[in-house]
């Protein structure tokens, strides 16, 4: 039987405890706290840290520790999915946080992508959502402030902005297109969470 590392005795332990006596966004002991339990440097602690990171295990928080990862949350999307209800069917609670309303004049980009006279006005929208109180989805939206009239003064009174096309517009919305970035974190976000 080959002898184990000293970063995988540490990894196996944290392993275990993830499976068995944590439940996710659960705090992970702290580095100085397994250095002791295992008489082990900081760098043999890190690297057993860092594979359970890689392996979606574990997140960070900058000056708070490390936190079990919450469970991946699934869901298709269509030309009909809504965020708010593919949540609700989780049995899971979304919210949203308006961080930016920013009416803008069309450039040649977006004229093409909303087939729309450039310099025609649209309400950029950047929208935080969660998933149980918890971060979960960055989405800027641009809506035609032409077409739905006064949009910049009654969407913050609505958590979907499919129920506000139904309310406020009778319009039953049709997604064409949508574009996902994995990106780490956003300055530009904990700079609006701060400010509000």
């Amino acid at each position: 039987m080959s002898k184990l590392f000293e970063y995988e005795i540490t990894y196996n332990y944290l392993k275990d405890l993830i499976n068995n006596d944590l439940s996710q966004n659960d705090k992970l002991p702290s580095e100085n706290k397994l250095c002791d339990k295992f008489n082990i440097t900081r760098a043999t602690v890190r690297q057993a840290i860092t594979k359970l990171k890689n392996e979606g295990l574990i997140y960070s928080k900058k000056g708070s520790g490390n936190f079990i990862t919450p469970n991946k949350i699934k869901y298709e999307l269509s030309p009909t999915t809504s965020f708010t209800n593919e949540i609700k069917k989780l049995n899971k609670i979304p919210t949203s946080k308006i961080l930016d309303l920013e009416m803008i004049q069309v450039d040649e980009v977006l004229a093409q992508e909303f087939s729309i006279d450039i310099k025609s006005p649209l309400l950029k929208v950047s929208i935080l959502r969660y998933v149980d109180d918890v971060p979960f989805l960055f989405t800027i939206s641009y809506l035609n402030s032409l077409i739905l009239k006064d949009v910049d003064k009654v969407i913050k009174k609505y958590e979907s902005l499919t129920q506000l096309f139904l309310d406020e517009y009778q319009i039953q919305t049709i997604r064409n297109h949508s574009e996902i970035d994995i990106i780490g974190a956003n300055p530009y976000i904990s700079e609006k969470l701060n400010m509000q």
